[in-house]
């Protein structure tokens, strides 16, 4: 089941209580790219769409309610749920209904599993444990987090920022990290806050996770030894729709980070590329704000908490800090991104939409603002874009307005399909129709009865929606 699931994809879409048009998000399924504007002189480019999560990140709407938790349980409760649901064929859930859990040991996710908030900010997962990785996805695939709040326990951070102290670890026997992905693959975050953590909110040693409109605010962690990261150490990565602020960075760190994509975030933190990446990675269509109470090495920051010539000196977008560390192999790819260092006296480096920038050009340099330099106008791309992705408007699902349910006894298999589709459950004989998704009926059968097996060969290789007569419920399909 395993293989197929990797050879295949994975089921796209579940409930629809009626047809409508919705834009597409950047790591849905079914997102494409403009090949007009592809531009030979970056074969990045080809690499680039390939991030995040192959297929994109299941609709959660599309995933089965297999079990339910109420407000007050622990994390043995989560762990025997999650062991329960990873029985169950397909891609499968674990709902937590609106309350508050207490994660006091870690939380073990599994292949083809994934946790669901009743809403965002009405699961509250608080952290009471000091070491390991609150949630952990070790060796998983088609896992994932949707919709809920990761909240410490230690209250909020004294400090908002590093200041090269060593107040600044101020929880020094808790190395505690919000949610950590060690080798695992297609895997994600989506719609998930994370407030307050002890050492890192997320660390990313894996490939192909997409993390997706995220809330990060706060660690208690920002001294020495790679304490404070919202933390990247793989290739192939998305992150997309996220705001982060006062960690002490977001890092792109070590020999296996290339291909990773940074697209239209919102931060009030710096990026960098802190030591020895493999390069070729984008950060486009971000806003990247620097607060004015962040560091900035002069002493000259009104009303800041700490005003010293030994803090840091943060800029929007950082090389290698120290000459400890390595510089990147090949330059990464800075482009049409919108900064601002209210710290540097409200400097806009790296904003000019119609040039390309690349770097690090050197381990610390004396002037980091010159790190990645201006590229001439030559070399901007032709296509005005390095990530040409498509959002359009596609025939879709509400994806959190729709009720999830876990009592739709009709099953289409298998899901994606090559010739037919099995669906069983029918109550009676049912007119059964395939639409593309512009909403064009390009198949139609009618059951003989309580099951039927729907020839599909015949249709090219895609998304489709298919609809029972009688019924507001749609399924989506690939074929």
């Amino acid at each position: 089941m395993k293989n197929q699931i990797i050879g295949f994809g994975y089921l796209v879409l579940m409930i629809m209580m009626s047809m409508l048009y919705a834009q597409t998000r950047v790591g849905d399924p079914g997102v494409s790219f403009d090949s007009s504007k592809y531009d030979s002189r970056y074969p990045q480019m080809k690499e680039w769409e390939k991030a995040g999560v192959r297929g994109g990140v299941p609709l959660m709407n599309n995933l089965q309610i297999v079990k339910t938790i109420d407000a007050g349980a622990n994390s043995i409760v989560i762990n025997q749920a999650i062991k329960d649901a990873s029985r169950e064929n397909g891609l499968v859930a674990v709902l937590l209904k609106n309350g508050n859990y207490t994660i006091d040991e870690r939380i073990n996710m599994r292949s083809n599993v994934s946790l669901i908030g009743e809403t965002r900010e009405g699961v509250t997962c608080t952290i009471r444990m000091n070491n390991n990785s609150a949630f952990y996805f070790d060796d998983v695939e088609y896992s994932g987090i949707y919709r809920l709040t990761i909240q410490g326990s230690w209250g909020k951070p004294k400090y908002d920022w590093n200041y090269s102290l060593n107040a600044n670890d101020e929880l020094p026997r808790n190395d505690n990290i919000a949610v950590k992905f060690r080798k695992s693959t297609d895997c994600w975050l989506d719609k998930v806050n994370i407030y307050d953590c002890a050492k890192d909110p997320v660390r990313v040693p894996s490939n192909h996770i997409t993390l997706r409109d995220l809330k990060v605010d706060g660690a208690h962690k920002k001294a020495g030894g790679a304490q404070g990261y919202f933390f990247i150490q793989g290739a192939y990565n998305l992150i997309t729709g996220c705001q982060i602020t006062h960690l002490r960075h977001i890092s792109l760190q070590g020999g296996n980070v290339e291909y990773n994509v940074v697209y239209d975030n919102n931060f009030r933190q710096e990026v960098s590329f802190h030591s020895g990446d493999n390069g070729n990675n984008l950060i486009e269509n971000n806003t990247i704000v620097l607060p004015w109470d962040m560091p900035n090495s002069k002493a000259d920051t009104p009303n800041a908490v700490y005003n010293n010539r030994n803090e840091p000196n943060y800029y929007a977008i950082m090389g290698p800090w120290s000459t400890q560390h390595q510089n990147s192999k090949n330059p990464n790819f800075i482009f049409k991104n919108r900064c601002k260092e209210q710290n540097h006296n409200d400097a806009t480096p790296w904003s000019d939409p119609n040039v390309l920038y690349k770097g690090p050009r050197k381990v610390k340099p004396a002037d980091p603002s010159t790190n990645f330099p201006a590229q001439p106008l030559s070399e901007t791309p032709t296509g005005e874009t390095l990530y040409p992705i498509v959002l359009d408007n596609i025939l879709s699902i509400s994806n959190d307005d729709v009720e999830l349910r876990s009592d739709n006894k009709v099953i289409f298999s298998p899901n994606p399909a090559r010739n037919s589709i099995a669906i069983t459950g029918l109550k009676k004989p049912t007119l059964i129709r395939i639409y593309d998704l512009q909403g064009v009926v390009v198949k139609e059968a009618m059951s003989n009865d309580f099951k039927e097996l729907l020839d599909v060969s015949s249709l090219q290789s895609g998304t489709y929606l298919i609809k029972l007569s009688g019924s507001k419920t749609f399924q989506l399909v690939k074929i």
